[in-house]
């Protein structure tokens, strides 16, 4: 009788035991989290993923989705084969039928790839390059822009801005391109050729490539310091970025104005920690910066996020890139609790219905749905003054008192004292 009860009470137990198992796994939302957490692109995935993280906290303190809290399944995409295998174990192993990337186009190329073959949704909301959505792929989402409008703002505020600060007519103005050899860097490139083209600005004097690993850049500086251009136009990640500066300061290579056509570190707290002063007139086409550097009307409710991310990591936000990943998020939990479920023909039906005019970022969400593109996304220009990131263009996103200044100091000029406050 006692053997009885023993065995009773031992298999009530796991019965409790499994009912508890099968409550959890109901109550939870699990959503893949691909970003390059190491490596040379671990700055900026870092960012955003701090972004999607805040997005996470703000929709579980609501409800979750369907009354279920939401958990992330984290992966690493170092690089792009990494990235394809990160993406199909977040698939087949962990079960998630979206996941959210990527930070790095090379790593969202090759993953987006794999999340199609699986007809899962793969929901980009900071990688730019445009062969991304080029390829038509039918369960890609990419939330924000594409590099190609990067270029397009590029092209403007040469023509607006830069030519009369400089006293330089468009046709004359002598202009170098310069790229990591990348899907991001070669798409930045031919992005920035075709806009020089379409725009008359046709004296560019020097077009060229670099490794994205090399640990030398001094060959490409002099070839530039040969050719010298007023306007340098550089796309490369962070740590190619300090390189090229480093180097370019020791060598003695001076523009007139230096603008970073997509973003990527030159938006980044280490950049400034890496070189000082010294980024000070540098110029970034990307997203809106902390809120006290753009207007709160342009980019209404980034003084709360900004808090709700100081309340999270201890210290204030230094990047852009955590509230473009957490606005493309945010964007997604709008999508799925309007196609109750995470079934990925839902999602999709879903995401090509919405049309949001403005989100935190200043841009509105509408998915062409040939590509998956978000046709409403936009980008601001933001130029280092006295050490800060401040928005300077277009008018209605810029802060008072911080207009665009330029031409930049000499190296010489800045040994002396002078800067760009």
């Amino acid at each position: 009788m006692k053997k009885n009860i023993k065995r009773i009470s031992v298999m009530v137990t796991l019965l409790t035991l499994f009912s508890f198992s099968v409550v959890e796994a109901t109550e939870t939302v699990k959503i893949g989290n691909l970003f390059p957490v190491t490596g040379n692109a671990a700055r900026v995935g870092i960012d955003c993923r701090e972004g999607t993280e805040i997005a996470r906290l703000v929709q579980n303190d609501k409800g979750g989705l369907w009354g279920k809290k939401i958990v992330y399944v984290k992966g690493d995409a170092v690089d792009p084969k990494i990235a394809m295998a990160e993406a199909e174990r977040l698939i087949t192993k962990e079960g998630v039928d979206i996941i959210i990337g990527t930070a790095a186009s090379s790593r969202s190329y090759a993953a987006t790839q794999v999340a199609e073959r699986y007809k899962k949704i793969y929901w980009e909301t900071s990688a730019n390059s445009d062969t991304i959505t080029a390829r038509g792929l039918k369960y890609l989402f990419r939330t924000n822009a594409e590099a190609s409008y990067y270029s397009k703002y590029a092209g403007m505020i040469i023509i607006d801005t830069v030519c009369p600060k400089l006293g330089i007519k468009p046709e004359k103005l002598r202009i170098a391109i310069v790229a990591e050899d990348t899907v991001y860097g070669t798409n930045a490139l031919d992005g920035a050729k075709k806009i020089c083209k379409k725009l008359g600005l046709k004296n560019v004097v020097y077009i060229g490539t670099f490794d994205p690993n090399a640990v030398d850049l001094s060959s490409l500086i002099m070839k530039l310091k040969a050719a010298n251009p007023d306007l340098l136009l550089l796309s490369a990640h962070l740590s190619q970025e300090v390189l090229f500066w480093r180097q370019a300061k020791d060598l003695d290579f001076n523009v007139k104005a230096y603008l970073c056509p997509t973003g990527e570190g030159a938006t980044t707290a280490e950049y400034v920690k890496s070189l000082g002063d010294d980024v000070n007139g540098h110029m970034v086409v990307s997203y809106c910066p902390p809120p006290q550097a753009v207007n709160p009307d342009y980019a209404v409710g980034i003084k709360e996020f900004a808090e709700r991310y100081k309340k999270e990591y201890g210290h204030k936000l230094t990047s852009v890139y955590p509230l473009i990943t957490y606005t493309g998020t945010m964007v997604l939990w709008d999508i799925l609790q309007k196609a109750g479920s995470t079934d990925p023909d839902a999602v999709r039906k879903a995401a090509l219905s919405i049309d949001i005019p403005k989100t935190v970022a200043g841009f509105g969400v509408k998915f062409n749905p040939d590509t998956g593109q978000n046709v409403k996304a936009k980008c601001v220009v933001i130029q280092w003054q006295g050490g800060e990131m401040w928005t300077t263009w277009p008018s209605e996103a810029a802060v008072k008192g911080h207009k665009l200044q330029l031409p930049l100091p000499t190296w010489e000029e800045r040994e002396k004292g002078k800067t760009i406050k």
